[in-house]
């Protein structure tokens, strides 16, 4: 009767300690969690939850005592060597910590803790980032006021120069000297008062140092007409958007010379200048979305081909297009790109048909989802809110509210989560909006979150962030070579952590991605917050 009413006891105690838990109450949680140790020492049940409390409250010295015991207790719960490796790391005793991390690595070689701990370990020493537990940390400094007192009059007297007792005409310049020095300064460089008056002096000194008195006023005093058409030629410089997409079209030329002034057409016809020297000086004429800018001369595409690759196309009409895109076979996309277009639909309305009803299709892309894109990205333009990215070969995958302008040389298939797949080569032009998107190179181990990708090419490996409530972050889990674009509504933010055991709390929904060395928690975090601690590079886009 005594073992089953102790054993009763010990799970009442236990059962409350939990209530007081759940009610923010750690500390009679511990005294409960004591007594029922005290009456059964060899259960885990109390030890555990008296480790996982003290831990909280910060006792690492009483967690890892209880942690000790409970590994004796618990053979082969590796979760406790992860605990008391963290309870080591706190207490400094990096060498121990490392040696359970290792423990936890031989049964669980992907427990993404214990891999980004070691990491932090080992490289804790060449930590150079900004520490954010810095710009928390509260600064205390230690103001003496001492009004009057002899202590701040021999501070004011150690910061004096004292000169030795010597008369002031011997610490300064004789005044009669001095005024003749200073004549003749004046005198040598033409403005003293006898060389004011005498103006060819000053224009010999002038001469002698290499700057030509009527040259110089000429260009001092200018015509206004001429400072005007510099700054006009400055204004064009900043607004034109010919070196982005190109040369300028035909269009855009007939139009700006209709704006001009008829004394410049005049002056035009009496010059006769040449039609090169005419296209040179509209290059400098700044951009305007009035005057029609063809595509062509954004990707800079002749226009003469287009009647060739309608003649190639007329004697096959079974358009084969989509099914050509889907083989891995990137060294023949010219074929791709002659065949696609059928004269008697618009190019737009076949490109972005999905032939997803075809038997093993899906196979076949994901095949090549797997290859890497061979592309480049230039900057991108504040003006446009476009990014252009320009693809040789593989497939590029976007999505499909992104997609503005695509070159018609591109194979362009949806698929079925509402992503364009893009292949072929060619230039594309995709709306980041009124912010700079944020462009990142994966790494092995590196969270991201995954619907925030608007951009990215080839296939990634990634496995659900093992941590609870969790639904959006996910783990990069092989070596890759990856760019992806997340579309920001915001300026994108850095935060950098140095590895101390500080933890912060960061709006869920701002964060993109982060360094692996970040350890995230979202269970137990205020709503719509996500804990952060570890080291490393916290990417957020609001």
């Amino acid at each position: 009767m005594s073992d089953t009413f102790t054993g009763e006891t010990y799970n009442t105690l236990c059962m409350d300690a939990e209530g007081y838990l759940a009610k923010d109450s750690p500390e009679q949680a511990r005294e409960l969690l004591k007594k029922a140790i005290s009456l059964i020492a060899t259960r885990p049940r109390a030890r555990s939850i008296l480790a996982d409390t003290c831990m909280s409250m910060e006792l690492w010295a009483e967690a890892r005592s209880q942690l000790e015991v409970l590994l004796t207790l618990d053979e082969g719960n590796r979760a406790n060597n992860f605990k008391l490796a963290q309870v080591l790391e706190e207490l400094g005793e990096y060498q121990l910590a490392m040696d359970n991390y290792t423990v936890v690595l031989d049964d669980e070689p992907d427990h993404h803790g214990a891999v980004v701990a070691v990491k932090r370990i080992e490289t804790r020493t060449k930590d150079s980032w900004i520490n954010l537990t810095d710009i928390f940390e509260k600064r205390q400094t230690d103001v003496l006021v001492e009004t009057g007192s002899d202590k701040e009059a021999d501070e004011f007297r150690d910061g004096m120069q004292v000169f030795p007792d010597v008369p002031s005409e011997g610490l300064f310049a004789d005044s009669e000297d001095e005024e003749t020095n200073v004549e003749r300064l004046l005198k040598n460089i033409g403005l003293s008062g006898d060389s004011v008056e005498e103006l060819e002096d000053a224009s010999e000194l002038l001469e002698n140092i290499g700057v030509s008195t009527s040259e110089t006023l000429q260009a001092a005093f200018a015509d206004s007409e001429d400072i005007t058409d510099v700054e006009d030629e400055q204004k064009q410089s900043v607004t034109s958007l010919d070196e982005i997409f190109g040369t300028p079209s035909v269009v855009e030329e007939t139009v700006t010379e209709t704006v001009r002034e008829p004394e410049e057409l005049e002056e035009e016809k009496e010059e006769a200048s040449p039609v090169p020297e005419s296209i040179e000086k509209d290059e400098d004429e700044p951009f305007s979305f009035h005057t029609g800018k063809t595509l062509e001369a954004i990707f800079n595409t002749p226009e003469p081909q287009e009647p060739a690759a309608e003649e190639v196309v007329e004697p096959e009409p079974e358009e084969p297009a989509a099914e050509e895109v889907v083989e891995p076979e990137p060294e023949e996309p010219a074929a791709e790109e002659v065949i696609e277009p059928e004269p008697e639909e618009p190019a737009a309305e076949e490109v972005v048909e999905p032939e997803a009803d075809k038997p093993g299709e899906d196979e076949k892309i994901t095949a090549v989802l797997k290859q890497e894109a061979d592309l480049s990205i230039d900057s991108w333009s504040r003006e446009s809110g476009l990014l252009t990215v320009h693809i040789k070969s593989g497939i590029a995958c976007v999505k499909h509210d992104m997609l503005t302008i695509y070159e018609k040389t591109l194979k362009v298939e949806r698929s079925e989560d509402d992503v364009l797949e893009l292949s072929g080569a060619g230039t594309f032009l995709l709306n980041c909006g009124a912010e700079e998107p944020l462009i990142l190179e994966l790494i092995e181990n590196m969270v991201i979150r995954k619907d925030a990708v608007a951009f990215h090419t080839g296939s990634i490996a990634v496995e659900l962030l093992d941590i609870p409530e969790n639904d959006s972050f996910y783990v990069i889990k092989e070596k890759v070579s990856e760019k992806v674009i997340f579309l920001t509504d915001h300026p994108v933010r850095i935060i950098l952590l140095g590895g101390s055991s500080r933890v912060f709390y960061v709006r869920t929904s701002s964060i993109a991605a982060t360094d692996p060395e970040i350890l995230l928690s979202i269970s137990g975090s205020p709503d719509g917050y996500t804990e952060i601690t570890g080291s490393g590079k916290v990417y957020l886009i609001e």
